[in-house]
């Protein structure tokens, strides 16, 4: 029952993977360790959440899984969930508890993870349960900032709508906007403005995001910019 390949993977855990509560409980009612993890430090719990399966949660944690397990790099079930976009065991785990802040290895929230992929639901109901919207990773980025980025238009409306600080810097001193300035991402770049951005914000190293979309030769940024009336 708990005997694991080299991973360190067990039936148990491939049982939550695939979605299979019907054998969750026979191997509960077998013995089966709730939170026993793979060399990982993944769970039973950390694999269902990442592949949103909603009922096999509500069972382990029934039987006592520890919804803040945190796996090597630190992220627990919730880190997964957001950043593979699965709303509703957003939902699930942190009615169960889940601290909706709590940070990985590198500072990253499970708001973070979310917003850099483009997750849209699942910042929204990160939002609704309490996340701090401005909370920094060990870099100094924020959740709009890797939106921004990523060139993710509505995750960084919704950060914006949730009131995230339009300016907040990075360790280098570089905004949300110079990042999508640096990316090309000219509908990100519009609603940053929009929301005030600073358009001649300075790095640490005195760079403005149209110097920055011009080095990196982002002509459409650039001229959205200028046409936004950057500094030349």
């Amino acid at each position: 029952m708990d005997e694991a390949n080299n991973n360190g993977t067990t039936a148990w855990y491939i049982a939550a993977q695939k979605g299979h509560v019907e054998v969750i409980k026979v191997l509960l009612e077998a013995g089966a360790v709730v939170n026993h993890a793979i060399n990982t430090g993944h769970t039973a719990l950390h694999v269902a959440a990442e592949k949103d399966q909603v009922e096999v949660i509500k069972v382990l944690l029934e039987a006592g899984a520890e919804v803040n397990y945190a796996d090597n790099e630190g992220r627990t079930a919730l880190h997964g969930a957001a950043q593979n976009g699965h709303p509703e065991v957003v939902r699930t785990l942190a009615l169960a508890g889940a601290e909706v802040n709590l940070a990985d290895n590198v500072g990253r929230t499970a708001l973070f993870g979310a917003a850099y992929h483009g997750r849209v639901e699942a910042v929204r109901t990160l939002l609704e349960a309490g996340a701090v919207v401005d909370l920094a990773n060990n870099a100094g980025r924020t959740a709009l900032w890797v939106a921004a980025e990523k060139g993710h238009v509505e995750a960084t409306r919704v950060l914006l709508e949730a009131g995230a600080v339009v300016d907040q810097a990075n360790n280098n001193g570089a905004t949300p906007l110079f990042i999508a300035a640096q990316h090309g991402h000219v509908e990100v770049i519009k609603v940053l403005l929009e929301a005030g951005a600073d358009i001649n914000h300075k790095t640490n190293r005195g760079t403005t995001p149209l110097a920055r979309a011009r080095a990196s030769n982002q002509e459409a940024a650039a001229q959205a910019l200028v046409q936004a009336g950057a500094t030349v």
